[in-house]
């Protein structure tokens, strides 16, 4: 059940649920009945304007999120048209004919048709932790989750006509949780709007005391506050995070989470899987060893044809290659078939889909196999057993195949196909496999091992019939991002199942792995205290034969070692550590629906270049954060001392009300959004990454608003007390100042633009956005001024000859001290 969403109607209303906003309506009505229709106009018009830019970058932000909500929904494969297809979940009806596997979320009520081994989570109807089995005709509820076997099953209810429908009041997916950096600038903001009020409070009692009237002193010191007040700081920041969640998405990854984009530069480890993520997972079967001979074989991933090498010669399948393919074939549960263009498609696992085409180009296909052999039952693979056997029918009677790991399979072997027959296994045969199975692993290899047993013995007394050597060439682009990772003080791990052999050479390949750099195994950690662990764990960057109960550990142990932690995953077990890291990361291809819910980032393409990247954009993102909130509260700390200094100074009043309003229209609005979205320096990823406790106005940034608010607030003053000596008229001398102010603040966003260095012109214009916004400010500033009839709104008066250049002076000054003082080194502060 979805949360009911705001009508475009109540978000544009709730722009106006602010107190000082209706304060500042009521004392603008009384402004009209009193007679000052011209203002009391001007001001609701700018007063709307606001809401309406408000409105339009909220509607933009929840749009935004809702698309991202959509790119990550669930799917379902339901038979459509005699066809298995991959629809959204939302779509299904009842009657639809589902495929289920493990990691996936039961998209309906549904009753099991066929299956093995199925067991499902329903800990979120029931409480239990425990898995359920289900057996034919059980239901299995919409919600749960698939954690072992696959399943056929046919839809029964859907929506809120299923058991989770029913109670979903109970269970109804609550909002998401403000970041931790809105919660800190909801407290930042809180202060500064208490400090504001009373500094308009102030400026109301010092006017009404000097005998300005009281009705235009209330009205000047509410917009004083309501302009300096940053009271849409969080919703800024919101806005900021999901227009910018867009550009990772452009490169690739989907933020679940927003406080996940604050995250992301924060990252000192990625723990990243093997398959798939740092290889291509383009799995192909290259070499096929028996005791009867080690065996090339030739052509593509998918190519339907290929040639058996034996000795630089071509070769037909020998007794023990057929029985080792045929088994292979029998004992998955992948499909193979031929397409329009004559290159093979394949359904299911990689390495299932690998063993399938290697068995098709030597001419043995599973629907013949089929017909031949009866699945009876069904041991489906899971990380645990790192293998997978089905007890076959045949009319020679039973049989048992098997496939998995090579130390996994390889120690339940006590026979062996040799010379056609089967022989006892002897110790000269079990050292020559290890030294097949380490020259394969030696050459970044996977290794499958494919046996045959009996019914009686199960997966106990196998045969070994073959090793098959299995190729998945490193991605191209993962080397240099690890390079990157490297130089940005970010730690790259590898967390495989694979042997550590096989898993230390593709690690090396790609610069994961350092020269001698050991390998720490599953079966290494399980003998481990988790204190043992936390130490091993700062010189290890491979880690293999792991299950998904190591991974747990190895997040905790580096998590207490101070490092800021990317996990990745894909399958359903996964989720824990996933859940447990700072950053998880499901992979968007070969992720299960329950990994994918457990994370806060989902990579599309499982690579894991697109994770650097998406580490690089949340440094970014953060900086750009940093920056709009430097020029928002340095902006607003000027207006804020320009009147209040002049009214302790028994000066005139600086701004009119109207005035005060129109600034914090033309600078707080779009000028700060256009800042957050920098697309950052090239030199991003040369910086450690920041720590996760590394305050907001971290590098001396507290300090830089005062010093910078201090000098754009005196250098108005400065202008506004000359101009008002020289001339004599508080109209002009008021809009000098309003121009002094405007050109300032926007030179300033610049500055901000260019905080970390590299200013060139062409950079200026890097940022469309940004200048636009800054120079649709300048013209708004100069029509108020110059035209005639918006003067007699805005209360202006044309700026010309010595009140002009001391305006301009006065922003040229503003500008040299604040570039002297960005020379100045920055403090590691707050």
């Amino acid at each position: 059940k979805e949360k009911k969403k705001k009508s475009p109607l109540a978000l544009f209303l709730s722009q106006f649920k602010d107190i000082l906003i209706v304060i500042l309506a009521a004392s603008t009505i009384l402004s009209f009945v009193v007679g000052q229709l011209t203002e009391a106009v001007a001001i609701i018009v700018i007063m709307l304007l606001n809401a309406v830019m408000g409105f339009v970058q909220e509607y933009r932000t929840e749009r935004t999120l809702e698309s991202l909500k959509g790119l990550t929904a669930p799917v379902a494969r339901v038979y459509r048209d005699g066809a298995l297809k991959r629809i959204n979940a939302s779509a299904i009806v009842a009657g639809d004919v589902c495929e289920l596997k493990a990691g996936d979320r039961v998209p309906a009520d549904c009753t099991l048709l066929s299956g093995a081994s199925v067991r499902t989570d329903e800990s979120m109807l029931s409480g239990e932790s425990e898995t359920v089995e289900k057996k034919r005709g059980d239901v299995l509820f919409m919600g749960t989750s698939v954690m072992t076997g696959h399943a056929a099953v046919r839809v029964t209810a859907t929506g809120m006509r299923t058991e989770m429908g029913k109670i979903s009041e109970m269970i109804d997916e609550s909002e998401e949780k403000p970041t931790p950096l809105q919660f800190r600038l909801k407290a930042l903001g809180g202060f500064i709007a208490v400090t504001c009020v009373l500094c308009g409070a102030a400026v109301m009692l010092l006017g009404v005391l000097r005998g300005e009237s009281f009705l235009s002193m209330m009205l000047t010191g509410i917009s004083l506050a309501v302009a300096a007040i940053p009271e849409g700081l969080p919703a800024v920041v919101t806005v900021v995070l999901a227009l910018s969640v867009n550009r990772i998405l452009s490169r690739g990854a989907i933020i679940r989470r927003l406080h996940a984009v604050e995250t992301l530069g924060c990252a000192s480890v990625i723990c990243t899987e093997k398959k798939g993520t740092v290889t291509e997972n383009k799995m192909t079967v290259t070499d096929i060893f028996t005791l009867d001979g080690c065996y090339l074989l030739s052509g593509g991933g998918d190519s339907p044809t290929g040639e058996l090498i034996l000795n630089g010669a071509k070769t037909p399948p020998d007794k023990a290659v057929s029985a080792a393919l045929t088994a292979a074939v029998v004992c998955s549960t992948a499909g193979v078939e031929k397409n329009s263009s004559g290159s093979l498609s394949c359904e299911g696992s990689p390495t299932e889909a690998a063993l399938l085409v290697a068995a098709y180009k030597l001419k043995i296909y599973k629907n013949e196999l089929l017909s031949r052999y009866e699945v009876i039952r069904e041991n489906p693979f899971d990380s645990a057993r790192k293998m997978m056997s089905v007890v076959a029918k045949s009319s020679e009677g039973s049989v048992v195949f098997v496939k998995g790991a090579s130390d996994v399979v390889l120690e339940r072997c006590v026979k062996v196909l040799k010379n056609g027959s089967e022989t006892e296994l002897e110790e000269k045969d079990a050292l020559e496999i290890k030294r097949a199975i380490a020259d394969l692993s030696d050459d970044a290899k996977r290794v499958i091992v494919v046996a045959r047993g009996n019914e009686r013995t199960g997966e106990e007394g196998l045969t070994f019939l073959a090793l098959c050597g299995i190729s998945d060439p490193p991605r191209h682009e993962v080397a240099p991002a690890v390079r990157r990772c490297r130089a940005a003080g970010i730690r790259p791990i590898m967390i495989t199942g694979d042997h550590a052999l096989t898993a230390r050479a593709v690690a090396k390949s790609v610069g994961i792995a350092r020269e001698n750099e050991g390998v720490l195994t599953g079966t290494e950690i399980e003998a481990m205290s988790d204190a043992e662990l936390e130490k091993r764990v700062r010189g290890v960057s491979v880690f293999a034969r792991v299950s998904p109960g190591h991974k747990l550990r190895i997040v905790r142990a580096l998590k207490k070692d101070g490092s800021i932690v990317a996990m990745t995953g894909d399958g359903v077990n996964d989720a824990p550590a996933i859940k447990e890291a700072d950053i998880g990361v499901a992979m968007g291809i070969s992720g299960s629906d329950v990994t994918k819910e457990a994370s806060s980032v989902v990579i599309l393409d499982d690579n894991f270049a697109t994770i650097v990247s998406a580490v690089e954009e949340g440094r970014i993102i953060y900086k750009n954060i940093r920056r709009f909130i430097k020029f928002l509260l340095t902006s607003n700390l000027g207006e804020v001392l320009t009147v209040v200094l002049a009214m302790a100074m028994r000066m005139p009043v600086v701004f009119a009300p109207i005035q005060i309003l129109l600034i914090n229209l033309v600078t707080d609005g779009l000028p700060s959004v256009a800042l957050g979205m920098e697309k950052g320096s090239s030199g991003v990823m040369s910086e450690p990454p920041r720590r996760a406790n590394e305050g907001l106005f971290a590098g001396g940034m507290a300090a830089a608003v005062v010093l910078r608010g201090a000098v754009l607030g005196l250098c108005n003053l400065l202008c506004f007390s000359t101009v008002l000596r020289l001339t004599g008229v508080l109209e002009v001398a008021r809009s000098a100042t309003f121009l002094t102010l405007i050109l300032a603040q926007m030179i300033h966003v610049f500055e901000c633009k260019f905080e970390d260095g590299g200013f060139s012109v062409s950079e200026i214009f890097s940022n469309r956005l940004l200048v636009a916004a800054s120079l649709s400010s300048i013209a708004v500033t100069v029509a108020v001024i110059y035209l005639p009839f918006l003067q007699k709104i805005f209360l202006t008066c044309a700026v010309t000859g010595t009140p002009l250049l001391v305006s301009l002076g006065c922003v040229a000054l503003s500008v040299a001290i604040g570039l002297l003082g960005g020379k100045f080194p920055k403090r590691k502060g707050l």
